[in-house]
């Protein structure tokens, strides 16, 4: 196994370049959480690696006019820290925050959640619900963009070529936007997610945007229960039309698998909590 580490983005297209050309397999090491249990479980893989850990333009975080550019290599530690994404993007602070333990959110990338294409992915229902677009680059510097949700091509598989990389995550600035997301997982420690929930809303009529994960290879747009919270009314009958529009989505997504009971069930918990955030958060103004 060789193991390339490039510095800088200019290096890694120089590498990028060269195992396009090389006969063994090429994988990229993002933090390395997923990939190594991986390798381990199956050593007879043993992948060329190219380690973007060192390569500084994918680390940054940064402010533009319009939106906010999270670099694929920033951990969720860093993500889970920054005061401006903890107060426009709360529903990505808070999934940063439930990723593994802190050694997991201490190496774990954002950009080596969304590679690794799991269904589980806890970056992945906030970012579609927050607008996202990823900046998907290739070695001879050629960008185009690509929704969080059509990077999957198949569980635990993404569409990137062999000469393209995550380079960035893009996220619309827009006013008076909440979010929030929540999720029930097998293990209460380090719990990957059985189901999820991200919900993004703003004051103007029409901009509800509610994502579930776990339930297909994607997160999937729960568009009839986003319609029941559009109607911007908190009292108890539509809180229940809320709940009961979950259950009837979960049910179409899913319709005979063995999960259907636990999470026909689940979804009305997270739906619960979510418009409990919700309206809580609406009163506060």
């Amino acid at each position: 196994m060789r193991v390339d580490t490039p510095s800088n983005v200019n290096e890694l297209r120089d590498v990028l370049r060269s195992a396009v050309a090389a006969p063994q397999k090429c994988s990229l090491l993002a933090g390395g959480t997923d990939l190594l249990v991986h390798l381990h479980a199956s050593p007879d893989l043993s992948p060329d690696l190219i380690n973007l850990s060192d390569v500084k333009e994918l680390k940054s975080i940064e402010i533009h006019r319009d939106h906010m550019e999270i670099g694929a290599c920033a951990t969720f530690a860093d993500i889970e820290g920054h005061p401006l994404i903890q107060e426009r993007f709360s529903a990505l602070a808070r999934a940063a925050s439930l990723v593994g333990s802190p050694q997991i959110r201490n190496l774990g990338t954002i950009g080596g959640n969304i590679a690794n294409a799991s269904p589980a992915a806890d970056s992945l229902p906030p970012l579609c619900a927050l607008e996202a677009s990823l900046l998907i680059e290739n070695a001879e510097g050629a960008q185009s963009t690509l929704s969080p949700a059509q990077l999957a091509s198949a569980p635990g598989k993404n569409s990137l070529h062999t000469d393209q990389y995550i380079r960035s995550v893009l996220l619309p600035l827009r006013e008076n936007l909440l979010s929030f997301f929540v999720k029930t997982g097998s293990r209460k420690a380090v719990a990957i997610s059985k189901l999820s929930l991200a919900l993004a809303f703003s004051s103007e009529p029409g901009h509800v945007r509610l994502f579930a994960g776990s339930l297909g290879t994607s997160p999937i747009r729960m568009e009839a229960t986003e319609a029941v919270l559009d109607r911007r009314d908190w009292t108890e009958a539509n809180h229940t039309a809320f709940l009961d529009a979950l259950s009837d989505e979960v049910d179409c997504a899913i319709p005979g698998r063995a999960s259907l009971p636990f999470k026909r069930l689940a979804v009305r918990g997270l739906g619960d909590d979510l418009w409990t955030a919700a309206k809580e958060a609406i009163s506060r103004g």
